[in-house]
This record gives C-alpha cells, sequence and structure tokens, in this order.
C-alpha cells in the first residue's frame, strides 16, 4: 500500500508542476510570423548573401508594392483632378487672360464675371426658385398615405362631374 500511495503523490505533483522537462532547448515557435524570420535571416547573413536574401524577403515586395501602389494612385489623382483644376482656373480667367498664350495656369487677374454671365445668361435665379417648391411639393406629397390622395382625387372628381352634369 505505501508503494501506491507514493505513485498516487508523484502523480498529483507531476500535476501541480506540469510535464518534465529536458535539458535541451526547445524549438523556435514562430508566434511573430515569416517577416520576423526573414529579417533574422538576413541579419545573421553577411556580404553579397544579405543582399541577395533581403531582394528575395518579404520585407522588399511590401516596400515596392507600397512604392508601386503610391505611383498607381497618385497618377489616377492626377488624370481625375488636372481636369477640373483647369476648367476651375479657365473659369475665374479675365478674358485679356485667355487669349494670352503666356497665362497657362495662374491668371493675371482673377474675375468673377463669367459666373455672372452665365447665372443671368441661364436665368438660374428662376430655376433655383423652381427646384425649391417642385423639391418642397414632392417632400410635403411624401408625408401623406396614398389612400388619402386616392380621396381626395375621389372627391374632386365627383365635384367635377356634377358641375358637368349641373352645365347640361
Amino acid at each position: 500500500m505505501d508503494k501506491t500511495l507514493r505513485a498516487a503523490r508523484q502523480k498529483q505533483r507531476r500535476k501541480k508542476k506540469g510535464p518534465k522537462r529536458s535539458r535541451k532547448p526547445e524549438k523556435a515557435i514562430n508566434l511573430v510570423g515569416a517577416e520576423e524570420i526573414d529579417s533574422l535571416k538576413i541579419e545573421k547573413a553577411k556580404g553579397w548573401e544579405r543582399v541577395k536574401q533581403f531582394l528575395k524577403s518579404k520585407k522588399l515586395r511590401k516596400v515596392v508594392w507600397a512604392i508601386v501602389r503610391t505611383v498607381l494612385l497618385t497618377g489616377l489623382c492626377f488624370l481625375v483632378l488636372y481636369p477640373i483644376l483647369t476648367l476651375l482656373i479657365a473659369s475665374l480667367k479675365s478674358e485679356q487672360d485667355m487669349y494670352d498664350s503666356t497665362v497657362i495656369f495662374i491668371p493675371r487677374s482673377m474675375s468673377f464675371n463669367n459666373y455672372i454671365a452665365m447665372w443671368n445668361h441661364m436665368r438660374a435665379g428662376t430655376l433655383l426658385i423652381n427646384s425649391v417648391i417642385s423639391s418642397l411639393g414632392l417632400g410635403i406629397c411624401r408625408w401623406f398615405p396614398v389612400r388619402w390622395w386616392h380621396m381626395a382625387w375621389r372627391v374632386l372628381s365627383l365635384r367635377a362631374a356634377a358641375l358637368y352634369l349641373h352645365w347640361l
């Protein structure tokens, strides 16, 4: 019985302490990621081997991709914004600057006469008032349910029919 008690106590101690540790060093587990391992390999290498490993590493791929992405986005922004910027600058030029070939981007004298002329030519004030009235009218119409409008239409059509019959 003595031996069984000792064996049971040893099992309990092992459970508390955990598994026995060996004196050999454990293998490193990659918890950080492949990039960290790549950079460690590059640091250990010397000379031309270090350059070769850097050219094959994921770190270089990330840097190159960031540069390519930046160049592409800058180019796309330029393609989109350049015509808009050119039109804006041309709209602020005076008539003299428009016909002067030396003035390309920055006008010598800025004027808003082009905007005033277009406002008057298009009769923009009337258009603005019409837009406000129509959008307010549609907004009010959305507040009421459809059946109310249907009932109002029926009432109005009955009255119109009564008036029509009255005139006959």
